[in-house]
């Protein structure tokens, strides 16, 4: 529902498989590569691991981590050795030397303007051409994102309280990107509360002869 991008731009499906035919590696590239640098990750792991950073900071389907391995290992960025797990064999991935390179001329580089892509929040702001119920449903849509967020976070913040959490040496890190999601969330479902209960009071059809203009007011005072 909600994509926040930085530097370059997503990547997904005939976009992305340009850009790595180009032979340049694409903002999911690194973020892979910073999970592998952390150490190395069965392409099972890094989908459910970066699960919760791709939900938030870069919205990019499962399918487009393992095609992005594949790639990673094509262009030298990354290796791949098969290790037993249990009684089967699977891939483990780890960054190569070349990809410890890579990660941080582009940790060192300027990222390009935040975007934001946000259609539950596009239909908001065209809701007057359209029903109550369907502005209801967008504000609905934001709401939920933000609670499952929240949902996500308290079992984030669990794990690195009893010691349980997959990155434990690098709580420092978390600690800020966790600040940033968790406070994202609860204002998203704080104004998801107030849209309510503005919205409640309006007309089924047409917008309200009057509107509420505190907002202006605190944005001014």
């Amino acid at each position: 529902m909600l994509e926040t991008r930085g530097p370059s731009q997503k990547y997904s499906g005939s976009e992305y498989i340009w850009g790595m035919a180009s032979g340049q590696p694409t903002t999911i590239s690194y973020a892979i590569l910073g999970q592998l640098s952390i150490r190395a990750h069965s392409a099972y792991e890094l989908s459910r691991l970066g699960r919760r950073w791709r939900d938030v900071f870069w919205t990019t389907a499962e399918s487009v981590v393992y095609a992005e391995l594949g790639n990673l290992v094509r262009h030298g960025l990354a290796t791949t050795e098969g290790q037993l797990h249990g009684r089967r064999r699977r891939a483990v991935y780890a960054i190569s030397d070349d990809g410890r390179v890579a990660l941080r001329a582009w940790l060192a580089v300027e990222s390009a303007p935040l975007v934001i892509r946000n259609e539950s929040m596009l239909k908001v702001l065209f809701a007057d051409s359209g029903t109550k119920q369907d502005l209801l449903r967008a504000v609905g849509e934001i709401r939920a994102w933000a609670e499952d967020r929240l949902r996500d976070g308290r079992e984030i913040a669990t794990g690195y309280l009893d010691g349980s959490a997959p990155y434990t040496a690098r709580t420092p890190i978390v600690t800020l990107t966790f600040s940033y999601t968790w406070s994202m969330a609860q204002q998203m479902l704080a104004w998801a509360d107030e849209a309510e209960q503005e919205i409640a009071h309006w007309p089924d059809s047409g917008l309200p002869d009057t509107a509420n203009l505190d907002v202006f007011r605190r944005a001014v005072s």
